[in-house]
């Protein structure tokens, strides 16, 4: 598992030093393939002690339950059911719009490319580098197949985890119960960066837990040690032997510096990826380091924590140093008013944050009801916290107060998932960018009901927790199927459907990128206003700002008093030819130009 997100990680910043120094070709785009290939192939002869954290992924079935038995099942289909659906041409907005671009564009130059006007192209891209591997290779479906591959490992990464740290059962239902959630589906096939940032997230919490444990049981500090490794795994002897784990006592300071590197290279990773994962390393430094602090036998260990934090920022910065000589400012867009930024300015990015607020305007009680209504009112829509969670944490994570024995795990990830809740909530409201800690939040729900299933409770209350969780889970898969059904992807990927005609359903305005593929002439350029992102799949030249997709045009208008100014502003940029959405350019673009600049881009 380690090995296999550290070479994801690995291949992503090869690709990204041939972007820089102009040596981004598919040949050499295979040759880095080959490099971790032949690192794990290595690796292999001596194992390492950061890879500890791994377990035989599945025991005996004989020894599974019946619920790990349907469990495992339901998993392995909705895996099939996500790896069907990305074997399709990409078509989601910000897929096409942002994520796929910087890659494409970069091979086509065999070099990193700034996309102007396409603002959050710009972002930091360990994962979307990893897309320049499908153009190499000419498979478009590449991209979609990546990020349902993340999804999938980062359950099995929830599973190897809690079947370490509590019971295999808690472990299967936190599993179960994040691969179901139905926003976490949908976005499964697409060519997105948040499964593969949940991926990474995740291995860096539990490689830093995993220190933890270590430091706590060589020093003698943990107020729950226990004798041996599987005690403190929470694991009877005979499941702790199914697991392959030793229960002699494990040898002080053993592993306890691999480990914290492993965390600081995933969380550097995260960072890289999408400016999500600077706000989820911001929670895990703030916690490493207030314990220092607070903890007055932790504090020799401050030094560890900021060698943690500066290896973490290291390998993240290449991506905030790209933007500072891009851009001058390593955050962009976001933090305009501290760095400014190439191409943007105040108007927009106060329109900005509001647009990643989702348009919702919060008052008091809105956040203090905020659980109910991410799960009542969750819908892929921008007023419906543009996603769905499904009711699984509303009804079982306030079970967690039924966990007597909470370790030191159980209470980490609570309160990390917990802090970043708050943060989420002030900042966005998007379930997307809530789903890194879904993640660990599915673990401890799981826990909750095992706990419960497995505690001197009346037969009946289980029969009741069972039958409820069924109904749960069976909501999710519900939801997951019906936008499956929606997507129909089987009819372009067997062939009975044209991808002209797949694309034409799925994406906004395709037909009419489609006509002008097949009517305008070589060395057309087209200004797009108002044409959504369908512009991605267009076969000349464009014009796109992203987001707010007329700002091109009113810079022009702006410059130009004439109608020959106007045609030479055009001529400059390469021009020949306007795609204009005229029905959202009447509420939006001309109902805000005098009549003179109407009149002149009318002509």
């Amino acid at each position: 598992m380690l090995r296999f997100g550290l070479g994801l990680g690995v291949i992503s910043y090869l690709i990204f030093f041939l972007s820089l120094i102009g040596a981004l070709y598919s040949l050499l785009v295979f040759v880095v393939l080959l490099i971790p290939l032949i690192w794990f192939l290595l690796s292999r002869r001596k194992r390492s002690d950061s890879e500890s954290l791994s377990l035989p992924i599945l025991a005996s079935v004989r020894s599974l339950s019946l619920i790990e038995r349907v469990s495992f099942i339901i998993l392995l289909a909705i895996l099939l059911l996500n790896i069907i659906a990305s074997l399709t041409p990409p078509y989601a907005g910000d897929a096409i719009g942002y994520h796929l671009p910087p890659a494409r564009d970069s091979l086509l130059a065999h070099r990193l490319v700034w996309l102007p006007g396409n603002v959050l192209a710009n972002q930091p891209a360990a994962v979307g580098t990893l897309f320049t591997i499908g153009f190499a290779g000419g498979g478009e479906f590449f991209p979609n197949l990546l990020h349902s591959v993340f999804g999938f490992m980062a359950a099995i990464g929830i599973y190897l985890f809690g079947r370490r740290y509590f019971r295999r059962s808690a472990a299967v239902l936190g599993a179960l119960i994040f691969y179901t959630i139905p926003s976490v589906a949908r976005i499964s096939s697409w060519a997105y960066i948040d499964l593969g940032l949940t991926f990474w997230i995740l291995l860096g919490l539990f490689a830093y837990l995993h220190w933890r444990d270590e430091e706590n049981r060589s020093s003698r500090l943990a107020p729950d040690l226990r004798r041996n490794v599987g005690e403190v795994y929470n694991l009877d002897p005979g499941e702790a032997r199914q697991s392959g784990l030793k229960t002699s006592p494990t040898r002080p300071g053993q592993g306890i510096g691999g480990s914290l590197i492993v965390s600081a290279l995933f969380f550097g990773l995260a960072m890289g990826s999408k400016y999500t994962g600077l706000v989820l390393f911001s929670i895990m430094a703030v916690l490493a380091l207030g314990e220092c602090v607070v903890i007055k036998g932790r504090r020799h260990f401050l030094g560890r924590i900021l060698i943690w934090a500066g290896i973490a920022l290291a390998v993240a910065s290449p991506w905030y140093l790209k933007n500072l000589y891009l851009t001058g400012n390593p955050f962009y867009p976001v933090l305009y008013s501290i760095f400014g930024g190439r191409g943007w300015d105040a108007v927009r990015a106060a329109n900005f944050q509001i647009i990643i607020m989702g348009g919702m305007r919060m008052k008091l009680i809105d956040y203090l009801i905020l659980p109910w209504s991410l799960t009542v009112r969750g819908a892929y829509t921008y007023d419906g916290f543009d996603g769905i969670i499904g009711p699984a944490f509303l009804i079982f994570l306030p079970l967690i107060i039924f966990v007597r024995k909470k370790n030191y795990q159980f209470r980490f990830l609570g309160i990390y998932s917990a802090v970043y809740f708050i943060i989420w909530a002030i900042i966005s409201l998007k379930v997307r960018k809530l789903i890194p800690v879904l993640a660990p939040a599915s673990l401890l729900a799981g826990i909750a009901i095992t706990r419960l299933l497995n505690g001197g409770y009346s037969k009946f209350l289980k029969i009741i927790i069972v039958l409820i969780l069924c109904l749960v889970i069976g909501f999710n898969i519900q939801a997951i199927v019906v936008n499956a059904a929606k997507i129909n992807p089987l009819g372009v990927i067997t062939g009975r459907e044209s991808r002209d005609k797949f694309l034409s359903r799925m994406i906004y305005n395709y037909r009419v990128i489609d006509f002008t593929n097949r009517n305008l002439p070589p060395g057309s350029g087209i200004l797009f206003i108002y044409g959504g992102n369908a512009w991605y799949y267009s076969r000349h030249k464009t014009v796109v700002d992203s987001i707010f997709q007329d700002q091109t045009i009113r810079e022009i208008l702006k410059q130009s008093d004439s109608f020959s100014t106007l045609l030479a502003a055009f001529r400059i940029r390469g021009i020949t030819h306007i795609l204009f959405n005229f029905s959202i350019a009447e509420k939006g673009l001309f109902s805000e130009l005098s009549p003179d600049k109407k009149d002149l881009l009318r002509r």
